[in-house]
């Protein structure tokens, strides 16, 4: 109780901490999670910290265990958590740990290896078994083609050739049948296979640089074929070339070699290729057998690990969370102790020395750790203790602002006056139900989160609110018995001719209330909106005036504990006061109204009262007693609403007033001038503030004779020591005016409850009488179809928008009243949370953290920036490359460019980059775009034609809305889709280098490329530099370390990242904002093969390259 009704007692503590019992000390600490510890090398960079290494190693192990558990999820093996807490291994177990690691990391990628080279291995076979059997297919056919071509022409029929025998393409002749056609024809053909959308673009460059002098064949492979590099399946064909001679064999080569189709040897007989194919079809039988024997090594593997992993992550993470705590201690001159200072409770000090007490003796020490009180004028963190319920109270105050240290804690009243507040906008009984079922559903089952309590308590209370307002879905129940009835005066006749009829409470009421809530007949009243306008109007009133009042009282109980008896005589007592005199009167006044006045006429203090229609008006009333006007006693018909309540009451409303008026300056100069002659006191006696600059020469230190102050401003003027005078009384006047102008202001925002009520119980209404009422019109089977299927609209509209959007709206006025309305009277919430070194706490983090990056470590996009830097022949995905209008000598070594450029699967220069590429052309090797892009009006005439006349194609865009660079990559997937070819990514040349303006041209268009084809990546390469735009998302990044030098970064161009989480790098982001002036992540490092980011926002990412390492020659 007292912890909920204020925080706890803290102090701060300095610890002794022996170099060998540190370890042991600090994990103790962290599993009573009752320390926050204090950072005592704040200048000191993480790199310069003692037990930065110990850090790298924990690194390195969740390094390893986060690729074991990414294979574990690839073969789908469950992974066993036992919920089970393992204490923190000892220091020395680290190594162990480390080792069994290591030894898994190891094996697992040897497996991984082994296994990748036998499906590569698997797949060449396969691959040779598709070319055997359709080459002895081909082969077989021409055979049968030429016998009957020589059968034809021995009968003598040699001008007349049967049509069904006709063959279009060229006769082909190898082995033993070139003897018979007398040497004449000697041809020679090679044979592989080449991915099925590459065809069209190699079967027009083949016939291109051959000048038509082959013959082509193809054949689809109809079965898919795995990548052993990246697990896909692709669809390839086999390809068969007859040509004739050395020059062409060697240009058909080079033409395969570039569109990475994999050539196979295959021999020319028929006998030996039956050979061959029995031979391929046994090893592959081989194969099976051994890749086999692979996975399940493998999966036996990855089982036993996934049986360990999370006890393994818990260990690891705890060491980890130690030593970054042992990092933020001091080493004493011996270098033998480590000084620590931390903040903890009070009432836990015991529990913290048994702590320390257990880690030296785990450790073996003989030196005890030493807890040492220290006092201190700084403000410590405030600690509420909390349970499962209360948190998501707590949770409601502290988003407003963390209570000062100490200071009244709002949370334990906002457990029954939010859902309350709540429950009387959303009065219903019905609703209420739902409510309360759906979070005793939740609290059953324990799921969803801990604001589940604060649910099941607002559809508890809307269910006692809804029985008041006796409304169930907009309509009421009579249980008890309604208190109106229709007089026996009325005729029956007149009852059956007309539609409604006024009730006389004076004869159709009974003489008592409905025993609960409102009486049903008001349901059915046409005067129902006024009736219920003016109850929860009045209601409404009431209850907010008592919440702000209860706030300043509670504000009392902050300025007693603080000892500030000023604050109490001139801010409590004047805004009592101001309050009682207005607001407490109105609704005294109210409550008075309700009860002495009825319906019936009666004998009074004032008078004869004659009735209803002659009470007096509130409004008036209260208009009246500000301008001090005269009012009637006795009840006049003519004048009646104006006149008085109780006997003297103008002069007692006068006598409020007047107090009411003084109590605004008494909070506006008391204090201010109180403070004033305490400083005079002090300075006649010798107390002055004395300010000296330290930095001159002549600074001089004074002693000061101390001097006890008065009992009757102690604590007073403690806070505004700092302050002059004239500073005072400005806050002073401003606390003055916000909490006069507020008093009303804020009854009047109370209002909201009675407005929100009104609207929720009309749109229930609404929703009865338009949806479920056409439901009972129907007559037969028509009309019970009709129910039920309008029942279920009206479940559905009821749930939806009277629950879920009128909860949520109800939820968040009830917000607004207790953070502004109610808090703002005594709140002061300056404070900072107790975080204390807890190790649930940081596994329930990383928990949490996984839950978001583990999509990500599977990835939702795969990104491999650095392949075409090390990748060779077939294994190159097909990319298409751009030359930009910049200096590309810049940009890269002429021999990257050469090789990059035979790679591409498609090579586009964009404007004057042909200029570029025509300088760069040679005799030996000659940089031929297949299209020149944009609006050309940069591109020379003499590299135009030059190029035009090799085949490349002119594609011209006028447009100046876009820039060359984006007209390039929209043109680039038009190629790509009308050759059939796959773009696996893009990589432009020479962007970044020239006029600032351009670069950040090239940036928009990096942005604008992504709305073409957001899936197909767009790498911007310059020298030492690879950058790429990663979009909203999870992504997977393969880097090859080989080539890069591990310097990376994360750049928020063009927008904010509200959020980013990343794997796999040096300092990782864990849901940190990125942005110009708050956060940007440059000389961040990559230390391992794979990089997962989520971001919520675009980010760019870039990375170093080893340009030693790319410098590749070209033949």
């Amino acid at each position: 109780m007292g912890s909920l009704f204020r925080s706890e007692e803290m102090c701060r503590c300095q610890l002794f901490l022996q170099t060998e019992a540190s370890y042991a000390c600090v994990s103790e600490l962290g599993e009573l999670g009752l320390v926050q510890f204090r950072d005592l090398n704040p200048d000191v960079t993480a790199f310069q910290r003692k037990f930065v290494n110990e850090i790298r190693r924990c690194d390195e192990m969740e390094r390893k265990l986060r690729f074991l558990e990414k294979e574990i999820k690839k073969d789908r093996i469950p992974i066993l958590d036992t919920s089970e807490n393992p204490d923190a291994p000892l220091a020395r177990e680290m190594i162990d740990l480390e080792a069994t690691f290591e030894k898994l990391d190891n094996e697992l990628r040897e497996v991984n290896m082994n296994e990748e080279m036998l499906k590569k291995n698997f797949l060449e076979l396969t691959e040779l078994k598709h070319i055997l059997r359709k080459t002895q297919a081909f082969f077989d056919e021409q055979e049968n083609i030429q016998a009957m071509q020589s059968l034809h022409a021995n009968d003598g029929n040699l001008g007349q050739v049967n049509p069904a025998l006709e063959y279009d393409g060229e006769l082909i002749v190898t082995g033993d049948h070139k003897e018979s056609f007398g040497g004449k024809l000697n041809l020679d053909f090679v044979v592989g296979v080449i991915l099925r959308e590459r065809i069209p673009a190699f079967e027009r460059l083949l016939w291109r640089a051959c000048r038509g002098n082959v013959f082509l064949k193809q054949a689809e492979i109809t079965e898919s074929l795995e990548d052993p590099a990246t697990g896909d399946l692709v669809q390839k064909s086999v390809i068969l070339i007859f040509f004739q001679g050395e020059q062409l064999k060697s240009r058909v080569k080079k033409i395969c070699e570039g569109f990475r189709a994999t050539l196979y040897p295959c021999p020319e007989t028929p006998q030996e290729r039956r050979e061959m194919a029995i031979g391929v079809m046994t090893r592959i039988e081989d194969l099976k057998t051994v890749l086999g024997q692979t996975q399940d090594h493998r999966h036996r593997v990855l089982v036993a690990a996934a049986k360990n992993i999370r006890i393994w992550f818990t260990k690891v993470r705890k060491i980890k969370s130690i030593y970054h705590t042992l990092n933020l201690f001091n080493l004493d001159v011996t270098q033998k102790c480590l000084i620590a200072e931390c903040w903890c409770p009070v009432a836990d000090l015991d529990k913290i020395q048994l702590a320390l007490k257990r880690g030296t003796e785990e450790s073996g020490s003989s030196v005890p750790s030493i807890l040492n009180r220290m006092y201190t004028t700084e403000a410590p963190p405030t600690y509420n203790r909390t349970n499962k319920f209360t948190a998501g109270f707590q949770n409601i105050v502290d988003a407003y602002g963390v209570a000062s240290y100490r200071e009244v804690n709002p949370a334990l009243y906002t457990v029954i006056t939010f859902p309350f507040l709540f429950a009387i906008m959303f009065g219903d009984f019905g609703h209420g139900l739902i409510m309360f079922l759906f979070a005793l559903f939740l609290i059953v089952f324990n799921i969803f989160f801990g604001g589940r309590y604060i649910i099941f308590l607002m559809g508890l209370f809307s269910i006692y609110t809804g029985i008041v307002y006796n409304e169930v879905y907009a309509k009421s129940v009579n249980i008890f018995g309604s208190s109106w009835m229709i007089s026996a005066e009325v005729d029956d006749n007149v009852l059956a001719n007309v539609e409604k009829i006024q009730l006389n409470p004076n004869t159709s009421f009974i003489g008592h209330a409905y025993a609960y809530g409102l009486d049903p007949a008001w349901n059915i009243a046409v005067n129902k909106l006024n009736f219920l306008n003016s109850f929860k109007m009045k209601m409404s009133v009431i209850i907010g005036v008592f919440q702000m009042l209860f706030g300043v009282v509670l504000s009392f109980f902050n300025y007693r504990f603080f000892n500030r008896k000023l604050d109490i005589y001139t801010m409590f007592i004047p805004q009592m006061l101001f309050m009682c005199c207005i607001f407490l009167y109105l609704c005294i006044l109210i409550i008075y109204k309700w009860t002495a006045f009825s319906a019936a006429p009666a004998d009074m203090a004032v008078g004869h009262y004659p009735g209803s229609h002659c009470a007096p008006s509130l409004l008036i009333g209260l208009i009246f007693m500000f301008m001090f006007q005269q009012r009637n006693y006795g009840f006049d018909d003519s004048k009646c609403v104006t006149n008085a309540f109780y006997p003297g009451q103008v002069g007692f409303e006068q006598f409020l007033v007047v107090v009411a008026v003084l109590c605004a300056p008494t909070m506006l100069f008391v204090k201010p001038y109180l403070i004033y002659r305490e400083r005079k006191n002090r300075l006649k006696d010798g107390h002055i503030a004395i300010h000296a600059d330290m930095n001159s020469d002549d600074a001089e230190a004074v002693q000061i004779k101390e001097k006890a102050p008065s009992s009757s401003s102690a604590g007073a003027h403690d806070e505004h020591d700092d302050m002059n005078i004239s500073e005072i009384f400005i806050i002073q006047a401003i606390h003055t005016i916000e909490f006069c102008l507020g008093c009303i202001s804020h009854t009047a925002s109370y209002l909201r409850l009675w407005a929100l009520s009104l609207a929720h119980a009309q749109l229930s209404d609404v929703l009865w009488s338009m949806v479920l009422r056409i439901a009972f019109g129907f007559q037969g089977y028509a009309g019970a179809i009709a129910v039920y299927l309008i029942v279920w609209a009206f479940g559905m509209l009821t749930v939806c928008i009277l629950v879920l959007m009128e909860g949520l709206s109800a939820f968040l006025h009830a917000l607004r009243l207790h953070w502004v309305e109610f808090q703002s009277k005594f709140y002061t919430g300056s404070g900072y949370l107790f975080t204390p070194f807890s190790f649930d706490v940081i596994l329930e983090q990383a928990r949490i953290e996984d839950e978001y990056t583990m999509p990500m470590i599977l990835g939702t996009q795969k990104w491999y920036p650095t392949r075409p830097f090390v990748d060779k022949g077939d294994k190159i995905q097909p990319f298409g490359l751009i030359i930009l209008n910049g200096d590309v000598k810049c940009s890269c070594r002429r021999n990257t460019v050469k090789r990059f450029w035979k790679a591409a699967a498609i090579k586009i220069a964009a404007d004057g980059a042909s200029n570029l590429l025509y300088e760069m052309t040679s005799d030996k090797f000659s940089l031929c775009p297949d299209v020149m892009c944009g609006d050309l009006d940069s591109i020379s005439d003499e590299a135009r034609m030059h190029f035009q006349a090799m085949g490349s194609e002119v594609v011209q865009i006028a447009s100046q809305a876009v820039t060359d660079f984006t007209k390039s990559v929209d043109t680039m997937f038009q190629m790509a889709s009308r050759n059939k070819i796959s773009l696996k990514s893009i990589y432009t040349v020479g962007g970044l280098c020239g006029r600032f303006d351009h670069i950040f041209g090239c940036m928009e268009s990096l942005f604008l490329s992504y709305k073409i084809e957001p899936t197909v990546p767009i790498y911007l390469w310059h020298y030492e530099s690879l950058l790429f735009l990663i979009p909203k998302g999870q992504h997977t990044i393969f880097i090859d370390q080989s080539v890069i030098t591990g310097k990376c970064g994360l750049i928020p161009i063009g927008n904010r990242v509200s959020s980013i989480f990343t794997t796999g790098l040096q300092w990782n982001l864990k849901g940190e904002q990125l942005a110009f002036g708050t956060l940007v992540s440059t000389s961040n490092e990559v230390n391992c093969d794979v990089v997962n980011v989520g971001t919520s926002d675009p980010v760019l990412f870039t990375m170093e390259l080893r340009v030693s390492s790319i410098n590749l020659e070209v033949e």
